[in-house]
Formats: C-alpha cells, sequence, structure tokens
C-alpha cells in the first residue's frame, strides 16, 4: 500500500511540473484594407481614376521599408512598369504611393503586392494581391487656348 502511495505521488508530480511549451508563434503579415483617391472597391478594380492618384495600402504589422520597391509593383498595360513615390504613415502599417508623373488617359494599369512586402519582423504578406485601375479622361489643355478676340 505504501508503495502505490508513492507510486500515485510520483504521477500527480510528473503531471503537475512544467513541460516547455512551443514559443508563440508570429501572427501573419497580411494586408487590411486599401484605397485608391480615398475610394475603396471589395473587387479591387477602380475605373475613372485621377491620372494622379494618391494609392494607400494597410497592412496588420509594421511594413520594412525596404522591401516596398520590390513588393509592390505598378505596370502600364501589365508590362510597362511605372516608377512611383511612397510614404509609409500610421506607425508604418500603411504604405501611401504615388506614380512619379501623370499617368495616361484612358489607360489600364495594375498594382501588385507580392510576398516580397514583409513585416519588420522579417514575415512575407501572406496573401499576394492585385489593384486593378483605369485612368479616366486627360483633361489638360494639349493645345494654347485661342482668345475670344
Amino acid at each position: 500500500m505504501y508503495r502505490l502511495g508513492i507510486l500515485l505521488m510520483l504521477v500527480v508530480i510528473a503531471g503537475c511540473s512544467k513541460k516547455d511549451s512551443d514559443p508563440p508563434q508570429p501572427r501573419a503579415f497580411s494586408f487590411n484594407s486599401h484605397s485608391v483617391d480615398g475610394e475603396s472597391d471589395p473587387s479591387f478594380t477602380y475605373e475613372a481614376v485621377s491620372l494622379q492618384p494618391v494609392i494607400t495600402f494597410s497592412f496588420s504589422d509594421k511594413v520594412k521599408e525596404s522591401s516596398v520597391t520590390s513588393g509592390i509593383v505598378m505596370k502600364e498595360n501589365g508590362s510597362t512598369d511605372v516608377p512611383y513615390t511612397f510614404t509609409l504613415e500610421d506607425d508604418n502599417t500603411t504604405v501611401v504611393l504615388s506614380p512619379s508623373a501623370r499617368l495616361k488617359g484612358f489607360t489600364h494599369y495594375g498594382i501588385s503586392l507580392s510576398n516580397g512586402i514583409v513585416s519588420e519582423a522579417d514575415q512575407e504578406l501572406s496573401l499576394p494581391l492585385s489593384v486593378s485601375m483605369t485612368t479616366g479622361m486627360d483633361s489638360t489643355d494639349k493645345f494654347p487656348r485661342i482668345s475670344d478676340d
């Protein structure tokens, strides 16, 4: 009986001992929201976009600044790279980008976010995505105005 009591105590003590648990997994680095000229479309498709749009992407964690240019690509008609400038806002969780030059009127542009964009914790974007935009009419004067005089 004495041995049974000792055995029972050992089982209880072993069951109560602390076990090394796996370290907590970091949360996934993911896309939260986006907008083009202040408008957000769940289909990621925009028509009649201004020729100087402001595009924002918000993420679940801080973005590593050095990864933005390799992780976000803007193309004209799917083939020609469009240079852009960007800033980080909201404690580096939001990327705000604008084309470096005016876009062409009635032209299709695509913006792709790949897993090349990473968080400051070096986590890749969990789900790549694409935004499609078509610009509207370019209403700037192409020729000098003729006066009524």
